[in-house]
């Protein structure tokens, strides 16, 4: 056994073992099994290009084989479940599209409501007689609402609030009522919110504000604001503020940023050339490593042939491959084929593809190879 200084065959091993690393960090963090999928298929490299390093390759030929097999089902295990993932993950998104535009047709509600509300207050000052009634009516209509809604006076004191904003607030209306902002929240909170009332009330412009509120329960909520000053009869001025809780709308975005970035980390960080294709083999995707192993950047391979970097004996077998995975759904097939790099050489790979669905829902070719030019190489000269 001599050590073989190999430096491609070293920078494979390092770049196996620090996915591995990072698959363990990725698994404690979200409690998924892909990560250990991922992270046993280059642990299971990591002891091929050891073994190559080490000069084992021939007397461990037949092991070797069987390691990579191995590493390459568990590869296409974790890529199935990523793929799952990110299926899943569209399905959240769409959800969220429709949360958004639910959003700003509340807004456009809370618009009219807003009107409503002003148009009632203007009842009110017409008979001191009818003020109680008119009250309650108003208090009737504003508790049938189910965002939070108040309203302040000149001093910045809550004179109406509705049953949400109550719930909103984790205290009874009886406690909230004649009180400011200073005597609920945290100063950096309520000053946040003395400084929009004051903008309203000296601009008399609508003003709309994502602040945080915590309420009794010490729960921080992220809540979009909507102000508008409102001026009665004797001209005394009333601010008049409708909320939107996004707190859950926040938290599905920011795992959906994460389930996003840690996808794209997967697929243009991997040491394996990832090809992804339309039905008529043109290429829609290859991650960095691909294109560096064949000399090319992305971009000039996006939108291709992938007939382009296939030897001219090899390509019945990849046009056949891809009619294969089209008739055959779910189904990974392997093979062994000739890529040709942008500067003439030739490389051996081993390939495995299989259908995917895309973004959109259309169905896709994914193709990961690995170079084999050594092994074969090594196969020949034995």
């Amino acid at each position: 056994m001599s050590f073989v200084l190999d430096p491609v065959t070293l920078t494979n091993l390092i770049f196996c073992i620090g996915i591995v690393i990072i698959s363990c960090w990725w698994q404690n963090r979200s409690g998924s099994l892909t990560p250990l999928y991922i992270g046993l298929a280059f642990g299971l490299f990591a002891v091929s290009h050891t073994a190559t390093l080490l000069g084992l390759q021939n007397q461990l030929q037949l092991f070797l084989i069987v390691d990579r097999i191995t590493a390459y089902i568990l590869v296409f295990v974790g890529l199935f479940f990523i793929a799952r993932e990110v299926i899943t993950r569209k399905g959240a998104e769409e959800d969220l599209r429709k949360n958004h535009e639910e959003l700003n047709t509340a807004y456009e509600q809370l618009t009219f409501q807003e009107d409503r509300l002003i148009d009632s207050f203007e009842e009110l000052q017409k008979s001191a007689k009818a003020a109680t009634e008119s009250r309650n009516f108003l208090e009737n209509i504003i508790n049938t609402l189910a965002d939070p809604v108040f309203v302040k006076d000149h001093n910045y004191r809550w004179i109406l609030l509705n049953d949400a904003f109550s719930h909103l607030m984790g205290e009874k209306r009886e406690a909230l009522l004649g009180k400011s902002d200073y005597d609920f929240f945290v100063k950096e909170e309520a000053d946040v919110f003395r400084k929009q009332d004051t903008i309203v009330f000296e601009s008399g412009l609508k003003n709309i504000n994502k602040e945080r509120l915590t309420d009794s329960s010490g729960r921080t909520h992220t809540i979009i604001t909507s102000k508008t000053v409102y001026t009665d009869t004797e001209k005394n001025s009333f601010i008049v503020g409708v909320i939107k809780d996004i707190t859950e709308k926040e938290i599905v975005e920011t795992a959906l940023r994460q389930s996003e970035e840690l996808y794209r980390s997967l697929y243009h960080d991997n040491p394996s050339m990832f090809f992804t294709l339309d039905l008529e083999g043109r290429v829609i995707s290859v991650n960095q490593f691909g294109a560096d192993q064949l000399g090319y950047p992305v971009e000039e391979l996006t939108g291709q042939s992938i007939l382009r970097i296939i030897s001219t004996d090899d390509q019945p077998v990849v046009i056949e491959q891809i009619k294969t995975c089209l008739s055959s759904p779910g189904k990974v097939l392997n093979s062994q084929m000739r890529k040709i790099k942008k500067d003439g050489t030739i490389i051996w790979v081993e390939e495995s593809a299989r259908i995917i669905r895309g973004n959109e829902g259309s169905f896709q070719v994914l193709l990961v190879c690995q170079d084999i030019t050594e092994r074969k190489q090594a196969e020949n000269i034995s």
